[in-house]
């Protein structure tokens, strides 16, 4: 279902270290494709709710 363990982003992480985590090239892609539905599902938060699509946000589990 999901690419990757939920406890790494126990410490909030941002969009290019979870990329990375996954080795995916696409950050975009990465975000598109698996953040968001888990944000969307509410298994991942965000840290700076107000700004979807900031460049400094970051992702943390409530999970």
């Amino acid at each position: 279902m999901y690419p990757w363990r939920f406890d790494f982003c126990v410490t909030p992480r941002s969009k290019k270290e979870i990329a990375e985590y996954l080795r995916m090239a696409s950050v975009s892609y990465c975000i598109k494709r698996y953040v968001d539905p888990l944000v969307d599902d509410g298994i991942l938060a965000l840290a700076e709710p107000k700004s979807k699509r900031s460049h400094t946000q970051k992702y943390f589990t409530v999970k």
